[in-house]
């Protein structure tokens, strides 16, 4: 199996994506039930629950744009109540850390 941060590089590998989705009510089984939708699918690495204007932020690993396409029209998009999807794509990785700082 290999790593997370070993498998997300831009797309010609396997790239990350960033989608702010977020459940159409806001009730605390709503959420609930959106967040265990999210976990059936391999490709979604993270997932936050966000203040501001993204409900839910999730971090998706697809191997092309044809991938993450399949991921959303077969997967996301095919979930109950979900509402206002929106996507970036990395270009590439700028800094990332695994180890804390030693504060």
């Amino acid at each position: 199996m290999r790593r997370a941060s070993e498998a997300v590089r831009p797309f010609g590998g396997r790239g990350a994506v960033a989608n702010a989705a977020g459940p159409a009510h806001h009730s605390r089984d709503a959420v609930k039930a959106f967040e265990d939708g999210l976990r059936r699918f391999d490709e979604v690495m993270e997932c936050y629950l966000m203040t501001g204007t993204r409900d839910v932020l999730i971090r998706v690993v697809a191997a092309d744009l044809g991938d993450f396409d399949r991921f959303l029209e077969d997967g996301l998009m095919q979930m109950p109540n979900i509402r206002a999807m929106r996507s970036s794509f990395a270009l590439r990785t700028m800094i990332r850390r695994d180890a804390l700082p030693g504060v």
